[in-house]
C-alpha cells in the first residue's frame, strides 16, 4: 500500500490530526474536513517531500547520532511518531 493509499484510507478526523502535528494548514470544522480529501492528502505528501520536512528529520538524526547509549531518546521517538510512519522510515535511512 502506498503512502497516498494509506492517507486515503484514514478518517477525516485522523487526517486533520496529522495535519496539525505536521503544521500543514487545513480547513476544518469540529475536527472534520471542510475541503476535498484529495487536496489535503496532496498537501501532506507535498509537505513530506519538502525541504522543511527533510531538514526536520535530518536535525533529529543529527541529535540521535550525538547521543550515547545511556541517553534517553524518547523525545526523538515521540516527535517521529507524531510525524508518521514515513518520517520514521526516512529517519532510519539517515542514521544507517
Amino acid at each position: 500500500m502506498t503512502r497516498k493509499e494509506k492517507l486515503g484510507s484514514m478518517r477525516s478526523r485522523d487526517l486533520v490530526e496529522l495535519c496539525q502535528k505536521m503544521g500543514v494548514k487545513v480547513s476544518q470544522s469540529r475536527g472534520n474536513l471542510k475541503e476535498a480529501r484529495a487536496g489535503v492528502i496532496q498537501r501532506i505528501l507535498d509537505f513530506e517531500n519538502s525541504q522543511k520536512y527533510s531538514e526536520r528529520i535530518s536535525h533529529l538524526a543529527d541529535i540521535f547520532k550525538s547521543r550515547t547509549e545511556e541517553d534517553d531518546v524518547s523525545d526523538i521517538m515521540d516527535e517521529l511518531n507524531s510525524l508518521g510512519e514515513s518520517a520514521i522510515i526516512d529517519f532510519l535511512n539517515m542514521v544507517k
